[in-house]
């Protein structure tokens, strides 16, 4: 009978009888490659996909804030721009006058409404026209401004007929927010109040592509009102 240990010496352990028997070349079994793991790999490409996005948005943020330093209009600039690129026409005003009506379209035109009492003679040769719908009652005064024959703008005054000193609901700063719900009425709603260039504050203003509506308290008892056609009168 022969002993474990017998055997063992004379066939060796397991691992040497495979060796033995398959001999391996273990330098060949030693990776060679780069010492990363695939997953490593994989987590190293997104990080760099990540920093080049971010390095994309950082570059993106960097042209818009270097754009808008350097826009250096105001808020009424850039609205006046906006409307007037748009390309669209709002020549519309009051009574069936427009933007754009010929002179004596608009002098036959007001004697026709003349004639349907709508309107009458008012101050310093302007047209008055009483508001519908006011109590305490209010008149609108108006005459436009003609630019090569045609109405380029048209200033309007507006204003409580019992106004008096001592009528302090009476005067134009309670006036003008019933003025500016008024002209909503008929144009839309949209009014802001910010600063224009020749007016004086507060002021509210409207633009509707070429049609500038202006409004703002012109003294203690009226309310000033001046729709303009941008594309006929410089800004």
């Amino acid at each position: 009978m022969v002993s474990r240990k017998t055997c063992s010496r004379s066939f060796g352990t397991g691992s040497d009888l495979s060796e033995s028997l398959f001999p391996v070349n273990r330098d060949r079994l030693r990776f060679s490659g780069p010492s990363r793991t695939f997953f490593s790999r994989l987590k190293s490409e997104g990080n760099t996909q990540d920093m080049r996005i971010t390095l994309l948005l950082a570059l993106w943020m960097g042209l818009i804030a270097v754009w808008t330093s350097c826009d250096t209009r105001t808020p009424y600039e850039r609205w006046v721009d906006e409307e007037l690129a748009s390309g669209e026409r709002h020549d519309s005003l009051f009574l069936g006058i427009y933007l754009g009506m010929p002179e004596k379209a608009f002098y036959d035109h007001c004697l026709e409404l003349n004639r349907d009492s709508i309107v009458t003679d008012g101050l310093n040769m302007t047209v008055e026209y009483p508001l519908p719908g006011f109590e305490p009652e209010a008149t609108m005064l108006f005459f436009p401004r003609f630019e090569d024959g045609v109405i380029a703008e048209m200033p309007v005054t507006i204003g409580y007929n019992g106004w008096a000193p001592w009528n302090r609901n009476l005067w134009a700063d309670s006036l003008l927010p019933r003025v500016v719900h008024m002209l909503e009425q008929w144009y839309g709603k949209g009014f802001r109040q910010m600063e224009v260039p020749g007016y004086p504050q507060p002021t509210f203003v409207r633009i509707d592509g070429n049609r500038q509506i202006v409004a703002w308290p012109e003294n203690e008892q009226y309310v000033k009102v001046v729709f303009t056609d941008l594309r006929r009168l410089p800004r």
